[in-house]
């Protein structure tokens, strides 16, 4: 309401000393009522900001029409971290130690001079320190010898205590030497993961020394076991084929026509293999000029048919005549057979309508009726022909259905439920700690194969892990039995998280995956690198669909560099939980692959920030 427009803008003016700096604040939120996106409660604004008037109020830190974008600075090159002696570095932790009065830092290296493409053999975890987070920074220790990697710090109140998450278990694996300036021994995979355990070491000391924790090191790394999810509203969509059976009148009996959209088609159970079909017999649709389709006096209407496919792969229909045979549907005498190429094909005595999908598309399989979808996916899990996917179509029909292939385009569908297989083990920990109860939460990331191709795309997806101590037992935290949120496309597919909690909710920061998604996309790094995520009780959460940072950085020089990589977000807080500082690892050329942790600050509010 105005009123609530009024008394916010008073309630801000009452910090200001002159009337002129009170007016700007006025005109400021004028201009954003006009412009900003409406909003109902503060979850339309990521929970990094107020609803106020249907329009969103962002906290320090954070703009955008959502509040999801990060408000950085430009870059000084001079406060980021830069290995020494030519060594690459890859991301940042850092935690304020208040006995020193320093900044600890905890950094993936890599030995023998080499850079990120080694990070499978010669990451080691370094400890660096300095008096602010823009540095400079200066060598103390290393943390956690080759090979580990990918190290998030945290302190347990309970126990006093100092960890360090990570992947590899601190034992030398053989170190690739890349001395003498050799460049890079291959060109860094975008989806090279490991397989490495996620370990926990910890010590009395950010200073060390640092103690392999070993049992909560092996109850954190879940043992790789598959499983299906269950996604509430969610039906696979790969049956929805977007084109059109075309359907002309008997020139006999008129010029009617009719266009059924392949998304009508429906498995028929009482056929082997369960093909998608339509059949006019007892369908109420009928040609444009009012005529049926078919009728019990002259039978089938329909003189000619064509069909039309966006996407054709290999897709072909089968026209046959089951209202003629009572619908003995298992045994459909198919008169002609047409694919998308092959224009408008004349016909008669046809009213049945079959879709051949090849093989590597070969459609739902039906599974039978169960009472709920935990049944249906029991039902997949139990497929002995290897069921990739499933969909319950909820009460009215109870029907479950299976997929074989690895196609998965999921779609909004209220009442079904649908799930894949889902890996629960995974790499890149980012642990939170409750310093009140000690219960701890863990980010994780992992793969899911699944998409618009019959090998399954790599979908690189985020899960969580809970426990009411550090040292375990860990257990998945998750509303669908697998990730963290309902199917999100392509806003869910994240790695490299980074997990805290702000009074209003729960948030994440990821690297979203600017390589080729689960179904071919490529998303550029100049555009698209951060990802925020938001979830008010902390295990269902939402994605935004801005980026909240990308590949593109100004520098306080005026420079702007593009890099081929930006990831591993770590962001410094303040005690509002509001961030301060964005740390990233970047890559700036694909084909040298030197990496440095680049430092963004974050916008803070200030009076000279707000008057102009």
């Amino acid at each position: 309401s105005d009123q609530a427009q009024i008394i916010f803008i008073k309630l801000e003016c009452g910090r200001m000393s002159t009337l002129k700096r009170c007016t700007y604040i006025v005109t400021l939120l004028t201009l954003c009522w006009e412009t900003c996106s409406a909003c109902l409660s503060s979850s339309d604004c990521s929970l990094n900001g107020d609803c106020i008037s249907g329009h969103c109020v962002c906290d320090s830190g954070w703009r955008g029409l959502s509040c999801s974008v990060l408000d950085l600075k430009d870059a000084d090159i001079s406060e980021s971290y830069i290995a020494p002696n030519g060594t690459s570095s890859w991301g940042l932790s850092l935690a304020y130690d208040d006995s020193d009065n320093l900044w600890h830092g905890f950094v993936s290296e890599f030995a023998n001079q080499c850079k990120l493409s080694s990070w499978t053999t010669n990451s080691f975890i370094n400890h660096i320190v300095a008096r602010r987070p823009e540095g400079p920074w200066e060598q103390h220790a290393i943390a956690v010898s080759a090979w580990a990697h990918n190290p998030k710090i945290v302190f347990s109140a309970q126990d006093r205590m100092w960890l360090l998450y990570h992947i590899g278990l601190g034992e030398p694996k053989p170190l690739k030497d890349c001395r003498g300036g050799n460049a890079m021994d291959q060109e860094p995979s975008r989806q090279q993961h490991s397989t490495a355990p996620l370990t926990i070491h910890y010590s009395k000391s950010l200073n060390g020394s640092w103690e392999r924790a070993e049992e909560a090191s092996k109850r954190l790394s879940l043992p790789p076991e598959t499983h299906m999810t269950l996604y509430p509203d969610i039906a696979n969509g790969k049956t929805q084929l977007r084109g059109q059976l075309l359907l002309f009148e008997k020139t006999v009996l008129g010029s009617g026509k009719a266009a059924i959209p392949l998304s009508r088609f429906a498995p028929n159970p009482h056929r082997a293999g369960s093909p998608l079909a339509f059949d006019t017999c007892s369908s109420e649709l009928v040609f444009d000029n009012g005529h049926a389709l078919h009728d019990t006096v002259r039978g089938s209407s329909i003189g000619a048919i064509a069909l039309t496919l966006e996407e054709s792969d290999g897709i072909s229909l089968l026209a046959g005549s089951p209202c003629d045979q009572t619908y003995r549907y298992p045994n459909v005498t198919f008169l002609a057979s047409i694919g998308p190429g092959n224009g408008t094909v004349y016909v008669s005595s046809v009213d049945y309508f079959e879709l051949v999908i090849p093989d590597g598309r070969s459609g739902p399989k039906f599974l039978g009726v169960t009472e709920d979808a935990a049944g249906c996916r029991g039902a997949c899990e139990a497929f002995d022909a290897g069921c990739t996917s499933f969909t319950w179509t909820g009460t009215t029909t109870r029907s479950c259905y299976g997929w074989t292939d690895w196609h998965w385009l999921p779609q909004n569908s209220t009442g079904a439920t649908s799930g894949r297989p889902w890996p629960r083990s995974g790499d890149n920990p980012s642990p939170w700690i409750d310093q009140e109860s000690g219960e701890v939460r863990v980010m994780y990331r992992t793969d899911s194969r699944g998409g618009n191709n019959s090998t399954g795309g790599v979908a690189s997806l985020i899960g969580q892990l809970s426990a009411a101590h550090w040292s375990g037992p860990y257990e998945m935290l998750s509303s669908y039995g697998g990730p963290i949120s309902s199917p999100q496309y392509p806003f869910e597919e994240n790695e490299d998280p980074f997990l805290w909690r702000s009074k209003r909710g729960w948030h994440a920061l990821f690297h979203s995956c600017t390589w080729g998604d689960s179904r071919g996309k490529i998303w550029p790094v100049e555009s698209w690198a951060g990802r925020h995520g938001f979830s008010k009780d902390g295990v269902s959460w939402q994605f935004s669909p801005e980026p909240a940072y990308n590949g593109t950085v100004r520098f306080a020089n005026g420079t702007v560099s593009i890099f081929a990589r930006r990831e591993r977000p770590f962001l410094v807080l303040d005690s509002d939980g509001l961030p301060t500082h964005l740390f990233t690892g970047v890559q700036r050329y694909d084909w040298d692959d030197y990496t440095f942790s680049l430092l963004q600050g974050v916008q803070r509010p200030t009076l000279e920030h707000l008057y102009i």
